[in-house]
Formats: C-alpha cells, sequence, structure tokens
C-alpha cells in the first residue's frame, strides 16, 4: 500500500502550523533585538524600577564574571551562554531576555 498521499496530507496539515510558529518566533526576536538596542535598561516587573542592560553580570554556566551587556553571550572561550533572565538588582524578580520572551 501506498503512504505518499497519506505523507502529503499530514505534511499539508501540518505546514501552516509550523510556518506560523516559524513566524511568531522570528517576529519576537526582531522585536526583543529592537527593544536590546534602543534602551539601556528595562524596567522590572515586580518593584517596577530600572534594571540596566551594561555592567558586570555572572555567566551562571560557567560562573565567570565579565564587564558587558546582560543578555549578551558569555566571552569564556567555549561557553557562550545566554542568559533567559537577570534579577532586578532592587526586588529581585526576574527580568526576562526580550530576545526570547517578547517584552
Amino acid at each position: 500500500m501506498d503512504r505518499w498521499p497519506y505523507r502529503i496530507g499530514m505534511w499539508i496539515g501540518k505546514a501552516p502550523f509550523a510556518l506560523g510558529g516559524w513566524i511568531y518566533r522570528t517576529i519576537v526576536r526582531l522585536a526583543g533585538a529592537w527593544i536590546l538596542t534602543t534602551r539601556d535598561e528595562l524596567v522590572c516587573p515586580g518593584c517596577h524600577g530600572e534594571v540596566p542592560l551594561q555592567g558586570w553580570y555572572r555567566c551562571d554556566w560557567c560562573q565567570a564574571q565579565f564587564l558587558g551587556g546582560a543578555f549578551q553571550p558569555c566571552p569564556t572561550p567555549g561557553c557562550g551562554a545566554v542568559p533567559a533572565w537577570i534579577p532586578c538588582g532592587q526586588c529581585g524578580h526576574s527580568v526576562w531576555n526580550p530576545m526570547m520572551f517578547g517584552s
């Protein structure tokens, strides 16, 4: 029995959802990149204070400390981890990376 019609039907059924997910992720990443390039700080959702995007940060993967951007990849050779969030300096609430989750 030939399974090609079934496979083509499944592909046609899945394609709009896969394309929609790809479009959504692309829009979120572009909007997040725009937010990170046009702002010097983000607003904490807990205390509504300003969280600076430049300063001293510690990589949670390799424990290295570096001076730079909050959501830039870790500059340690072999690491390159990108944080999903940073803590607010005033209340400790999580401030999410806008390139990963929107803002």
